[in-house]
């Protein structure tokens, strides 16, 4: 009940936001080698280099959500399975250098780094590991880490950039994959985020027995 109630909170917040004409920003510095190729003890500098060349402040994209969750990934990345580890490395890896092109701009705007930014974290987490590891797969194996990873803070970030997709495929689909444990656990944490946003149970009642049989 609460997963239903958060799907129908994030489709009203992203309704909810405002789009405008956001203005262009030319570089403030160069496209860096070491940017493009983090060294292995900095892998999420790059993050850090796409807000310097186009600065968008610490409520947008770059440092807020791209930064906060590649410095999440690899803290917790000793207590996921190996094939967890190499899978949760790949997705990494694929949202960094989908990112690049953006990175190499002549110009930009935030709008459009906010817009890149969730839609390559949404095809980089669909992504299949040469040892057959996807995101259903990597939850399954891996339930009490992956709860451990996201929380109510982390879906806030997800969703306060307007577009709620990412928070609903990781709430939704790591409840659907993680079993009883993780289903309890992020149906918790969907509800805290309901009651952030205000419970919205009240004006959808009647779809919940519309879809009680596809989430059980």
């Amino acid at each position: 009940m609460r997963i239903i109630v958060f799907l129908i909170a994030t489709q009203v917040v992203g309704c909810a936001a405002f789009w405008w004409s956001e203005p262009m920003i030319q570089p403030r510095e160069d496209v860096s080698a070491e940017c493009l190729n983090p060294p292995s003890d900095n892998p999420c500098l790059f993050y850090q280099c796409l807000e310097r060349r186009f600065p968008c402040g610490a409520n947008e994209y770059a440092l807020k959500v791209g930064h906060h969750f590649c410095i999440k990934k690899n803290q917790h990345l000793p207590f996921f399975t190996p094939n967890g580890t190499k899978w949760l490395n790949e997705t990494n890896i694929c949202i960094r250098e989908s990112l690049i092109p953006t990175y190499q701009l002549d110009e930009t705007s935030c709008a459009n780094i906010r817009t890149v930014g969730q839609n390559v974290m949404l095809d980089c987490i669909n992504h299949r590991s040469d040892t057959g590891m996807d995101f259903c797969r990597f939850v399954g194996s891996n339930a009490a880490q992956y709860a451990e990873l996201i929380t109510i803070d982390d879906v806030s970030r997800l969703t306060s950039l307007g577009n709620p997709r990412i928070a609903a495929r990781m709430i939704v689909n790591g409840a659907y994959c993680g079993g009883e444990l993780l289903r309890n656990r992020l149906a918790d944490l969907a509800g805290g985020f309901n009651d952030a946003v205000g419970s919205l149970l009240h004006i959808y009642q009647g779809l919940s027995s519309r879809w009680t049989n596809f989430w059980n």
